[in-house]
This record gives structure tokens, C-alpha cells and sequence, in this order.
């Protein structure tokens, strides 16, 4: 029989659950993160963040978790913990391509990193501008990058360059 994982006081805003692991990670709106036991449904820690989860994602070995102002990243395998700066706001949604981590903002911002195996860390590659309100959604495709907005457009990017080809509108038909 399924358990019931309990702990998170507001909003659950991520899950993330790495693959080839038993640990299931939960972001709130409770500044917390929590690591539960996915085969016994036992809370195997929380860790307090001090900023409210705006996303989570997975892209194994990394949990990368939204905040404001910041992305935290764990890397499940090794244990680093780092924390991407740049972001300015809440991270309302990421995701990783072409070995690119992108993260989008409330102000329509939308910055990219690649992982340098040499430092260890997360380097700035990009920041793309053009969105007018906050971004909501991201997806990777193509060799594209696809950014949904609250200003009801999807703007599409070259992932080579980071160049704006295109914005995608609903025409109204009268």
C-alpha cells in the first residue's frame, strides 16, 4: 500500500526524484527541501533553505531547485552543493539541453550555465532578454530553446548562438 509523506507545511512547488535512486526530493513554499525514502516513505531529512521553492528539476546526478534570487545545486552522486546567482526574482521554471542548465524568471529574464568539469561549478553562458512578463515554462527541442510567458507569447531560441528567432502569438480572428 502507497504511504502518505507528510512534512511540508505550504505549497509543494518541485519534486525532483534522480534517477536510479530511492530518494525523492520535495521544494515548498516553506523554505524547505525534503529528502524522503521513497521505498519506505520515511523523511530521510529536510533542509532548510531560507527562500521560498519557486521550481525543481532533475537532471541526474543534479537536483536544481528555484529560488529567489538564486538556484541551489546538488549533486546527488558527490554531494556538492553550489549556488547560481544572477537570477533576479523568483526562478519560476527550469530545464537542462545541449549540457546547458536555463532558468526563467518573474521579470522575463532567462539565464543559462554550463557545468566546467575543471572548477567544479556552474559558469554564466547567457542571458536572454525579450519576454515583457514573467516566464512560466521551458522546454528544449530542436536544437531550440522555447520560453512561455505570462505576456502570452513563446519566443523561440537558437541554442548555438542564444539568438531570438521567433515569437509565437495567438492571432485573434475577428
Amino acid at each position: 500500500m502507497p504511504t502518505q509523506l507528510e512534512g511540508h507545511q505550504k505549497v509543494v512547488s518541485g519534486i525532483a526524484l534522480p534517477s536510479g535512486s530511492n530518494k525523492l526530493y520535495s521544494g515548498s513554499k516553506n523554505e524547505t527541501v525534503m529528502i524522503c525514502d521513497c521505498q519506505f516513505g520515511q523523511c530521510m531529512g529536510v533542509i532548510n533553505l531560507g527562500g521560498e521553492v519557486g521550481c525543481m528539476i532533475r537532471e541526474s546526478p543534479w537536483v536544481f531547485v528555484g529560488m529567489s534570487k538564486f538556484v541551489k545545486a546538488w549533486n546527488t552522486e558527490t554531494n556538492i552543493e553550489l549556488s547560481l546567482s544572477g537570477p533576479i526574482g523568483e526562478v519560476y521554471a527550469m530545464v537542462v539541453g545541449n549540457d546547458l542548465l536555463f532558468a526563467s524568471t518573474h521579470d522575463g529574464s532567462i539565464l543559462a550555465w554550463k557545468f566546467n568539469t575543471a572548477t567544479n561549478c556552474f559558469d554564466p553562458a547567457a542571458s536572454l532578454k525579450g519576454h515583457t512578463l514573467g516566464v512560466v515554462s521551458l522546454v528544449v527541442g530542436a536544437n531550440r530553446l522555447y520560453s512561455g510567458s505570462m505576456d502570452c507569447t513563446i519566443r523561440v531560441w537558437n541554442l548555438e548562438t542564444f539568438h531570438y528567432i521567433q515569437t509565437l502569438e495567438e492571432q485573434l480572428k475577428l
